[in-house]
């Protein structure tokens, strides 16, 4: 429950509000540790409502683990995190554009403050999940996209498109590790375009 309030991308571009610290605390400290009322060894007797499905101890490292993570985050300072962030993805945008035949969607990094770090993209006439596979397979231990809609299939229709690939970074991506996708990229590009 508690990673469903914190799982995307955009948690990280501002530190969680008031109404994430409620939701977590009303998490750790509800009383509704079971959704069994009583039980006897003819009948069962569950809690109405929600707090019926709420089986099970709630996650209670998870949430302990979180306050750890948003204290980490707050340390180095958001504003900080944003900065190095919004750099580094135009690092990629830029990288990325000079590469022949790859259209970047989305507006570039240094146009607004409200772009995620990460750049979706094509290459003209080659599938995004074969540049995916390759450069997963071939470089698997440093670097790593993501093929497919990315759960925005009516974006994708809209761009007449059926899938992109996904370069995703965060603070602890370096440029020199941008460099190294664009490298695979290019290699990946070239295998999959020569005659053969």
């Amino acid at each position: 429950m508690i990673v469903d309030v914190f799982n995307d991308k955009s948690t990280y571009a501002e530190p969680p509000s008031s109404k994430h610290v409620i939701i977590v605390l009303f998490l750790l400290y509800s009383p509704c540790f079971s959704c069994i009322y009583t039980f006897v060894v003819t009948s069962l007797i569950v809690l109405s409502g929600p707090k019926r499905f709420e089986a099970g101890t709630p996650a209670i490292g998870e949430a302990i683990g979180l306050g750890a993570a948003i204290d980490y985050l707050l340390c180095i300072g958001m504003d900080q995190i944003h900065q190095y962030e919004r750099e580094l993805a135009t690092y990629l945008y830029e990288n990325l554009q000079s590469v022949p035949n790859v259209r970047i969607y989305g507006p570039t990094p240094s146009q607004t403050d409200h772009r995620a770090p990460l750049c979706s993209f094509n290459v003209d006439n080659v599938h995004p999940k074969d540049i995916a596979d390759i450069i997963n397979l071939q470089h698997s231990h440093t670097v790593a996209i993501r093929p497919g809609n990315h759960c925005a299939q009516i974006l994708h229709r809209t761009l007449g498109i059926d899938a992109s690939a996904r370069a995703s970074l965060y603070f602890y991506n370096t440029k020199e590790e941008v460099d190294v996708f664009i490298h695979a990229l290019k290699d990946t590009i070239d295998f999959l375009t020569c005659e053969h």
